[in-house]
Formats: structure tokens, C-alpha cells, sequence
């Protein structure tokens, strides 16, 4: 395999970097839902919710995110009294 078809060395480094890299553009992205919903609730928080494969920590990352929507949709409707 020539060298410039080999993956970074960060990809190799880890499974999970493509994903963090994917999360961390999105979070970047002032444009996108999931870019804003990522910045109300963290990115870590929302990395969990997604990715992690782990029930419990999926579980608790979802409640996090549903409880930041919540609190949003709150601010949301005060404004529009």
C-alpha cells in the first residue's frame, strides 16, 4: 500500500477518533441542530448519548440531553409571551 493511502496515525490510534472528529465538526458548526444542541448540552454529553455503546451511560447522557431540551423549549416560550 503506498504510503499516501495509509489512514493518519490518530485513526489508528483509536476506533472512536472519527467519531470524536465527526462530533467535533458538527459541534463547530453553528449551522447544524445537532452543532447547537451540542453546545447546550456539551459535546462530552452529547458524544455519550450517541456513541458510547455502554446502557447506563447512554442511558444518563439522554436524560442530560432531554433536561437541556426542556430547560431550551422553556426559555423559548417565556420570550414568546
Amino acid at each position: 500500500m503506498p504510503t499516501s493511502q495509509l489512514p493518519p496515525v490518530s485513526a489508528l490510534a483509536s476506533p472512536r477518533t472519527p467519531n470524536i472528529d465527526k462530533l467535533n465538526a458538527v459541534v463547530a458548526s453553528r449551522r447544524t441542530s445537532l452543532g447547537k444542541l451540542a453546545r447546550t448540552v456539551g459535546s462530552s454529553t452529547l458524544y455519550r448519548a450517541l456513541l458510547v455503546d455502554d446502557r447506563r451511560t447512554k442511558r444518563q447522557a439522554l436524560s442530560q440531553v432531554c433536561v437541556a431540551l426542556r430547560c431550551s423549549l422553556d426559555d423559548v416560550s417565556d420570550l414568546s409571551v
